[in-house]
């Protein structure tokens, strides 16, 4: 993992834990990278942004795997 990967997994943490409240909650003991996802995924679905499971191919695989967890928790 690159520091950038890394810094961008701990800003989304933050962000998912103290700015802007998520609509589901990180699962427990997630990594950063995978928090990342889960919160991106997350602030699209309270958006009403349509979403779906492409995520870019440079994403991390925890963080693509979060970001996927995320949409397949909102349901159908």
């Amino acid at each position: 993992m690159t520091v950038a990967q890394a810094n961008q997994g701990y800003v989304a943490r933050q962000v998912a834990d103290h700015i802007q409240p998520l609509a589901m909650p990180l699962p427990e003991a997630c990594s950063d990278s995978y928090a990342a996802g889960w919160a991106i995924a997350d602030m699209a679905i309270v958006r009403g942004e349509g979403v779906n499971h492409d995520v870019p191919l440079d994403w991390a695989e925890d963080k693509a795997r979060g970001f996927r967890e995320r949409i397949a928790a909102s349901g159908p």
